[in-house]
């Protein structure tokens, strides 16, 4: 049976929250869905949950992958989704009850290509109250949309949060063995809507998971983060050049976060931190150029750390080494 919507939901290792997740999406409202689980090759007891909820309710649809990343586990589950909409949803995280409804209202009534609503932690449902009425900001042209979603706002740069039209999503698919590859991913669909809703309505809550990606002490994968910004930025040129010192920004931005967790990499391993810090170094000389264009860095610590490390990076590992940094 074709259902409305695919929910995508790629599993490794996440078993301390993953009936959390699972719950929550069965216990919704909307019920007109397939859930497509991707096993990614877990150690853990995460397959066992897989398969106990697969038994239980008919709407699951159960893939395996051997950890090849969660890239790869989210095109299995484009591959094999059948809905008219995609939405995707981490196994670590989880939704509110009304979270497919509220999405697939406003896409259907509104007739547009993308709705998103807004993310928060666990700890939002314990210090504030909903809404009944959300406010929505429309956005009806093509070049607006990619603005505000190469500002990050409202749209964030995450797949999850969004509900998709499939037929957008045709020929796109997510960098495999790459992380960070989401913000590639949504820049090619956003290049091909024309409409666009987001609304203010809190239905995704995070866990603060200490072994997610954005949470792990340097290491080289993260430079997927900047062959991400290069890939988009590159589009930009061709496509909305007017928009280059914003996506220049974003590289900016990018680097000067590798360049924070290489200085936190300096309790675990001084020697590679060095050596990382002059690696970051000569990226940022080869994207200097494009780096010139870009919209400045809102603090002066973020200017400071990309002019340092650019032409002394043993100097700020010195500065940072002797608690001068972060005071």
């Amino acid at each position: 049976m074709i259902a409305k919507i695919s929910v995508i939901v790629p599993v490794y290792n996440s078993a301390r929250f993953l009936e959390r997740c699972l719950e929550s999406i069965l216990n919704q409202k909307f019920m007109d869905f397939e859930l497509i689980i991707v096993e990614d090759g877990s150690d853990d007891t995460s397959p066992q949950i897989c398969e106990i909820y697969q038994q239980k309710d008919t709407r699951i649809r159960l893939f395996y992958e051997q950890h090849n990343g969660q890239s790869i586990a989210r095109n299995l589950g484009l591959k094999e989704a059948r809905g008219e909409y995609i939405c995707f949803i981490d196994s670590d995280d989880y939704v509110s009850s009304d979270y497919l409804e509220r999405l697939y209202e406003v896409i259907e009534r509104e007739k547009v290509d993308l709705v998103s609503c807004e993310m928060r932690g666990e700890s939002y449902l314990a210090s504030s109250e909903q809404r009944v009425e959300e406010e929505a900001t429309y956005f009806r042209t093509n070049r607006k949309i990619m603005l505000a979603y190469l500002q990050e706002s409202p749209f964030s740069f995450g797949p999850v949060t969004k509900l998709y039209r499939k037929d957008y999503l045709e020929g796109i698919h997510f960098s495999e063995h790459k992380i960070y590859e989401d913000y590639y991913f949504n820049y090619q669909y956003f290049s091909k809507i024309n409409s666009a809703i987001a609304i203010d309505f809190v239905g995704y809550f995070y866990i603060k998971n200490e072994n997610s990606t954005v949470r792990k002490l340097f290491d080289l994968n993260q430079f997927d983060n900047i062959t991400e910004q290069h890939m988009v930025i590159k589009e930009v040129i061709e496509q909305y050049p007017e928009y280059l010192p914003i996506a220049s920004y974003n590289l900016a931005w990018g680097y000067y976060w590798l360049i924070t967790k290489c200085l936190y990499l300096i309790k675990e391993d001084k020697a590679k931190s060095k050596e990382y810090l002059k690696l970051i170094r000569n990226y940022l000389v080869t994207d200097k150029k494009i780096l010139k264009s870009a919209t400045p860095l809102k603090t002066r610590r973020e200017r400071w750390t990309i002019k340092m490390v650019e032409s002394y990076p043993n100097l700020i590992w010195w500065a940072y080494k002797m608690k001068f940094y972060f005071k």
